[in-house]
């Protein structure tokens, strides 16, 4: 019988956090990891352009409070509310919490309320507080497989 023709196509695949640094910087500037790169942090306010990105921030623009995690201290809990891109399935947001600052855990971590929004959620977590020594700590990592 006759052999089928093979067809071949090439397929580029481009990270949601790629695509976001096209849409914020210059050729040249993604060129440069240091400006573009998502440890570097070009607004000169201490924020890497990957946490802009988890938390829809212009990259060149200094911080301003209106995106931030928010963190709540209730009666015995403590409680985070932060924003999720949608559609961000190359990062990961990472709440732990510890009484120490020593031992970190995600395992008494409870998300209790998301709420749809126009490109983001807003995503409350809670946990537990010791009450009895009156401390406890939330931290939220953004996790990564981008590189530069």
């Amino acid at each position: 019988g006759e052999n089928p023709v093979l067809d071949f196509h090439t397929f580029v695949v481009i990270s949601p956090f790629d695509l976001w640094r096209a849409e914020h910087f210059t050729p040249e500037q993604l060129d440069d990891p240091a400006l573009s790169g998502p440890e570097a942090a070009p607004a000169g306010d201490g924020i890497p352009n990957l946490v802009k990105y988890a938390f829809g921030f212009e990259p060149l623009t200094p911080v301003g409070g209106h995106r931030l995690p928010r963190p709540e201290i209730g009666a015995n809990v403590l409680r985070l509310t932060y924003p999720v891109r949608t559609g961000a399935l190359d990062i990961a947001y990472i709440v732990e919490s510890s009484t120490d600052l020593v031992e970190w855990s995600r395992d008494t971590v409870e998300e209790i309320d998301r709420v749809a929004g126009e490109g983001f959620e807003q995503v409350t977590i809670e946990t537990p507080r010791e009450t009895e020594m009156g401390r406890g700590f939330l931290r939220l990592r953004i996790a990564t497989a981008v590189t530069d």
